[in-house]
């Protein structure tokens, strides 16, 4: 078999092999790479892992293979150049991680290396190939340079650095921006005012004057497009009958907010935040009284964040600053793959020395070969420009070009144009729309022998779970859940969110309750409070579930419940999203599922219910302290009076532990579909909410 392999006919196929793996994993960055902000789900994201780990190793080691099998054939030459698109055609995924970014130097040697290299074998290999099928390789050749090069470009747009850089026009904006317009003409309900900078802020002169050195500009120049501008647009494309749901307006005002959002990535202050003009905007504007309002705002913030993805790990930000560019370089890359292909049929079909490596009878096996790479990479990238022209940043530069040009309102045939282009999708969502989940009493028991051994058998490349850390069924988002926090930001719009104290005054329980929200940590009350929740769930299931007829306690049932479950699921699984140090809530939670299991192993579920009714109330652990508060709650007059103090416990809560410095764990958990509470965080920046209110919590 050894011999066979290395045999010249035994390379061949070890190089063709190689090859079509290479193409096999540019497919898998394309497809998979699309997916990994709309799911969680571990088996996507070990594919992207995967397929982008491997991709550059794999290029580098079957160029070698190419250069040493002493082949001299032209069809290597091409092999090679389509192997090398797999370092950066796909737009999907540019980085896996943001660490990437920051490391482009390193990333732009490895990649030049790689470069250099397919240029020596395509140089040497050309020679020895009939001089018509020189020219498409050689055109081939630069685009695949050119491609390495722009996504070196992505990485250096997304680095803090140059970030700042960005950010610092949007900031100093954003100080002045209150002077263009009046308070008293100011209207969220219309946008009349709010000139948050949508696109063409890089194309117009700034000017930086002391004393201040503030970098301004005009924003009456027709290429700055603003939001005030777009809700002023007189053309039929924006009005009630060309946009009667306002969805392009909106995805529009997500990439103003994408880019106010930015700041916090670069260390900048939100001048705007301490504005009425700032809380107006989010709880007259977004959360207007209407009975869909939450819909639409959580819509605005999903796209804003899929905008706030895409910046930092995919290659969509450089086609939409030099539009015209790439997709003129990627139809001219199609136009090349089919004249190789062409030349390689023509020889296909009067078979010469050529091309002639492995023959089935006159025909050449190898010319197959490159006619189905070839075809794969035409069809990929087809689909990548599909990809763009369905995207959210394709249809924001349409609507902006739309609004730059007013001569363009008048012709219907453009008008008509632009809204079925603006029609087109790929995929019904931009993010995931799930609640991560964990109910600490069904896992406290749960032993990950079996994952921890695939930990041990890969050298902890695929971490080590820990004991009890076992995630419940995602749920889709509540409906119940986004009205409720909709309704507590109008009902309390002058107010910050405290860690359930305030919900628990409201509701005239908080003698009886408070000491729930005074413990050590953050982490321990959500777990008290996740604990006690859990056992008014059992509770409620054997006792009222029957008895159930008020549609605003069912409503309340489903807020605390999966409110409680996604919290504790941030304690297990996400601890940097949490006003606690990570470390510290890992440790709460670990001792936490080690008291609950030595409590409730070999239990079913009611005689766990039963066992927690029976904890002393003096004891000061985690779990004999839910126990306490869910006997508290159990006990209260009526079930509906229960759930509505613990719905509004959990609603304030999660807006409570929402805002956040750690700018970079939400972008991190943006790679893995998004957290609800990364929805939440934006949507309080953008309010004006930076900061916490009362804790009882030092």
């Amino acid at each position: 078999m050894l011999h066979g392999l290395n045999s010249p006919k035994g390379k061949l196929i070890h190089i063709e092999a190689l090859v079509l793996l290479g193409t096999v994993l540019l497919f898998l960055l394309i497809i998979f790479g699309s997916f990994r902000r709309r799911s969680g789900n571990t088996v996507i994201q070990a594919v992207v892992w995967v397929a982008y780990t491997c991709s550059t190793y794999l290029v580098v080691y079957t160029v070698g293979l190419m250069q040493s099998s002493g082949f001299k054939n032209g069809l290597l030459a091409l092999w090679g150049i389509c192997l090398s698109l797999v370092l950066g055609s796909a737009i999907s995924i540019s980085a896996y991680r943001l660490e990437e970014n920051e490391n482009w130097k390193k990333n732009f040697t490895e990649h030049m290396m790689s470069l250099s290299f397919i240029i020596g074998l395509a140089a040497t290999y050309l020679q020895h190939t009939h001089s018509g099928f020189k020219f498409p390789v050689i055109v081939l050749s630069l685009l695949m340079s050119a491609r390495v090069g722009q996504r070196t470009d992505v990485y250096r747009m997304a680095t803090k650095t140059n970030g700042q850089e960005k950010s610092k026009l949007i900031a100093d904006y954003m100080k002045y921006e209150p002077e263009l317009t009046p308070q008293d003409e100011s209207d969220p309900t219309n946008m009349r005012g709010y000139n948050y900078l949508v696109d063409g802020e890089d194309r117009v002169d700034h000017i930086c004057e002391a004393p201040d050195y503030l970098l301004r500009i005009e924003i009456t120049d027709h290429r700055v497009i603003t939001v005030n501008k777009i809700w002023r647009c007189t053309g039929s494309l924006l009005n009630s009958s060309g946009d009667p749901e306002g969805r392009l307006k909106d995805i529009c005002l997500s990439f103003a907010l994408f880019k106010l959002i930015r700041r916090r990535f670069s260390g900048y202050q939100l001048a705007e935040s301490s504005l009425q003009k700032t809380r107006d905007f989010v709880i007259r504007g977004l959360l207007s009284n209407d009975d869909d309002a939450h819909e639409r705002a959580f819509r605005v913030i999903e796209v804003e964040l899929a905008f706030l993805h895409d910046y930092f790990y995919t290659k969509y930000p450089l086609i939409f600053v030099s539009e015209k560019f790439m997709l003129a370089m990627s139809a001219t890359l199609l136009i090349f793959l089919c004249w190789s292909g062409v030349s390689v049929m023509k020889y296909y079909l009067s078979p010469t020395t050529y091309f002639n490596l492995i023959t089935i009878g006159r025909k050449s096996f190898d010319a197959i070969f490159t006619l189905i790479i070839v075809a794969a990479i035409f069809l990929l990238e087809l689909y990548q420009i599909y990809l763009y022209v369905c995207s959210e940043w394709a249809k924001v530069s349409l609507v902006c070009r739309y609004v730059a040009h007013p001569s363009w309102h008048d012709k219907p045939w453009i008008t008509e144009l632009i809204k079925h282009l603006c029609q087109l999708k790929v995929f019904d969502r931009v993010l995931q729309n799930k609640l991560g989940q964990y109910s600490l009493l069904e896992h406290c028991d749960y032993k990950p022998t079996a994952k921890n051994m695939l930990s041990n058998m890969t050298l902890e490349i695929v971490g080590k779970t820990r004991a009890g850390q076992k995630q419940s069924k995602r749920l889709k988002l509540p409906r119940e859940v986004k009205k409720a926090v909709v309704r507590w930001l109008i009902l309390n719009h002058d107010a910050l969110p405290t860690n359930g104290i305030s919900s628990l005054q409201r509701n005239g329980v908080s003698a009886q309750l408070s000491w729930a929200c005074s413990l050590e940590t953050h982490a321990q009350v959500i777990l008290v409070w996740h604990i006690a929740t859990s056992l008014c769930e059992i509770h409620g299931s054997r006792v009222e579930r029957a008895n159930v007829t008020s549609m605003e306690m069912k409503d309340n049932e489903v807020v605390a419940n999966s409110l409680s479950r996604y919290c504790a699921y941030l304690v297990g699984f996400v601890p940097d999203l949490l006003p606690d140090n990570s470390f510290v809530a890992q440790r709460i939670f670990d001792t936490a599922v080690t008291e609950a299991s030595s409590l409730l192993r070999t239990l079913n579920l009611d005689q766990r219910f039963q066992s927690m009714m029976n904890q002393s109330d003096t004891s000061q652990n985690v779990v004999c302290r839910g126990a306490r508060l869910g006997k508290q709650l159990i006990d209260m007059e009526t079930p509906e009076m229960r759930w509505k103090v613990m719905a509004e416990f959990w609603v304030e809560m999660i807006l409570f532990l929402a805002p956040s410095d750690n700018a970079k764990a939400h972008a991190e958990g943006l790679a893995r579909g998004g957290e609800f509470i990364t929805h939440l965080w934006a949507l309080l920046s953008h309010a004006g909410i930076l900061g916490r209110g009362p804790s009882c919590i030092l």
